[in-house]
């Protein structure tokens, strides 16, 4: 299993976040795990996505580094399932998905479809599940010297350009060995 994700994982499990999710919204810890595992690897997806051009990859280093390399937004878990946008995971979604905002909605159903939950929850827990992988994603790259393509490569295990498939498969495989 990739490191950076089974790490990402981990962390948020560690934390207890689907019980925090669970009683924030009321809804069982298993939908709240199923919505993170489809939810997460779309914010990874939208990423590798942006950083596909040099400019882009460049400030998405400098953002990660600036905003995100110290990883604090693990220790502010509580606060961030209590209020989703303490941590802009509205705005880092409108970042990585632009002007597509058909492309976040489609995710968003697609994730309540998938859950069974209703899309407004997956809508706040995808602004959740954002901040947590920036934190995962600027850790990991304060800690490398290589930059922004190494990290990305790392999320792609199978090497056929595209994270989604790869975070599906380790997500899933996470969250259902318990």
């Amino acid at each position: 299993m990739n490191t950076l994700i089974q790490n990402l994982l981990q962390e948020t499990v560690s934390k207890g976040l689907s019980d925090k999710i669970s009683s924030q919204f009321g809804i069982s810890s298993s939908q709240a795990e199923s919505a993170l595992s489809l939810l997460m690897p779309e914010v990874l997806s939208g990423v590798q996505e942006n950083a596909k051009d040099g400019n882009s990859a460049e400030q998405l280093e400098k953002t990660l580094k600036k905003n995100h390399a110290d990883g604090s937004i693990f220790d502010k878990i509580d606060d961030l399932v209590l209020n989703p946008e303490s941590a802009k995971g509205e705005k880092i979604l409108d970042h990585i998905f632009g002007k597509n905002a058909d492309k976040k909605a489609m995710i968003e159903k697609k994730a309540a479809e998938k859950s069974g939950l209703d899309s407004s929850v997956v809508s706040q827990i995808f602004t959740i599940a954002a901040p947590l992988v920036m934190g995962k994603l600027g850790q990991s790259l304060g800690k490398s010297s290589s930059g922004i393509s190494p990290l990305l490569s790392l999320l792609d295990q199978n090497n056929d350009g595209s994270v989604v498939d790869d975070m599906f498969r380790l997500a899933k495989n996470f969250f259902t060995k318990k």
